[in-house]
């Protein structure tokens, strides 16, 4: 009776038992390798690296692979591995044991000999690796969630808003990468560069409330009007893309909401006389002469070959710097292109 029941419960145990298909074992280890990036102590990563280089290798050669779409470059994936680890054995203290043993430590085994105040901390990361290696495949929403979640509870915001972006629409993806990215933009100072949206922008101002950016790359072939006509901010055919198309490619609804609605005032030619524009709001635009000279230091060589939204010395063309930094008032034609964008937003904090 006795040997009935042990049978019965080992038959339990073997229909309990979970056998990944050929696809989902390397799928399995691209998760693992993905996760690496994770992964703060250069022990723990450096065992990470050694497993991957000898699964990735015997995944490879195995009959299995033949029917996995991308197992071709498994013998390029362990080469790759092989080579972080022979970098990270440099860097490993002297009493350092270099085995090769799995890299699927108990949290119990991460805590030993580590600091009372470190604890919180290599239980994430070690939490981060079980959920890859135990992930089917990184590319599925509900594992690249979690690891995101973790990614930025670990310091890593950058990377957890990029995973956010790459989610879209799923679950609270598009309000959390928005608030990963506000605290982001709360601790970088005025000239360095932080992500918001798609898109890369220069701080040019944080008054710890809200920050002005500029965009880091700026827009090339793109006229002030679409006309060789008298036009203004108000009426430019560039104001009507950036504050609609523009702003909709490059941020989520969450992020639009976050983008001000900035009050500009109505701009005059110093020289010439010429009045531009009565005043409008926008979300998204250009600098005008005075705002060029305040963020002159912010901006440095990137305010160079800039277009303005001051007129110039008449509605058929606006102020710009050119490429050498120098202010130029009579103006550049409104319909040229040779003159770059840069379009600037507020963001509340």
């Amino acid at each position: 009776m006795a040997e009935v029941q042990k049978k019965k419960k080992k038959a339990k145990k073997a229909k309990q038992e979970i056998v990944l298909t050929p696809e989902e074992k390397f799928a399995q280890l691209l998760a693992l390798k993905k996760a690496t990036r994770c992964i703060l102590g250069i022990e723990d990563k450096y065992k990470v690296y050694v497993r991957l280089t000898k699964d990735f290798e015997a995944f490879g050669n195995s009959e299995e692979a033949k029917s996995v779409e991308g197992a071709d470059q498994c013998a390029a994936l362990s080469e790759e591995c092989r080579k972080m680890a022979e970098q990270l054995e440099g860097k490993l203290p002297a009493e350092s044991v270099k085995d090769d043993r799995t890299v699927t430590t108990t949290v119990k085994e991460r805590e030993q000999g580590q600091k009372k105040s470190g604890k919180a901390k290599w239980i994430v990361l070690a939490v981060v690796l079980l959920v890859a290696v135990g992930a089917v495949a990184y590319n599925m929403p509900p594992t690249r969630y979690v690891i995101a979640g973790l990614e930025e509870k670990v310091g890593l915001k950058s990377l957890a808003a990029e995973s956010y972006e790459k989610l879209g629409d799923y679950k609270d993806c598009a309000v959390r990468k928005l608030e990963t990215e506000k605290k982001i933009l709360a601790k970088t100072k005025a000239g360095n560069i932080a992500g918001f949206g798609r898109e890369q922008w220069i701080i040019l101002e944080n008054t710890g409330q809200k920050v002005c950016l500029a965009r880091y790359n700026a827009m090339t072939k793109t006229a002030f009007h679409n006309k060789e006509e008298k036009a203004t901010w108000e009426t430019c055919s560039l104001r009507r893309y950036l504050n609609g198309d523009f702003l909709k490619k490059t941020f989520n609804e969450s992020e639009q909401q976050a983008v001000l609605d900035t009050s500009l005032e109505g701009d005059v030619n110093s020289t010439y006389g010429t009045k531009g524009s009565s005043g409008t709001t926008d979300k998204v635009f250009i600098l005008n002469d005075a705002e060029s000279k305040k963020y002159k230091k912010q901006l440095g060589e990137k305010r160079n070959n800039m277009r303005l939204r001051t007129p110039g010395r008449d509605l058929y063309s606006t102020a710009y710097v050119t490429a050498g930094g120098a202010m130029i008032d009579y103006g550049f034609p409104v319909n040229k292109k040779e003159i770059l964008i840069r379009p600037v937003i507020w963001v509340q904090l």
